[in-house]
């Protein structure tokens, strides 16, 4: 495996990790009461974030780690 596929790889877990802390920030602050109009947007981009963390890990990051890594992890391993 090339060092940018792991680069990738790994640029991908850091990405996940962001997501899933703005996400967890987010829900702890909720959305702020004083603007009504305001709470729409809010639930838009939780749904953004939700569906991004749904999707992206089955459909774009594990089939690397399944055709790139762990092949090359498995015969390394004794």
């Amino acid at each position: 495996m090339k060092h940018e596929a792991l680069r990738v790889i790994r640029d991908e877990h850091a990405t996940l990790a962001a997501m899933l802390q703005s996400l967890m920030q987010m829900v702890r602050r909720g959305p702020d009461p004083e603007g009504k109009d305001q709470h729409e947007l809010y639930f838009d981009v939780l749904r953004a974030m939700l569906f991004y963390i749904d999707e992206f890990p089955e459909k774009m990051h594990h089939p690397k780690e399944s055709d790139l890594l762990f092949p090359r992890v498995a015969r390394a391993a004794p």
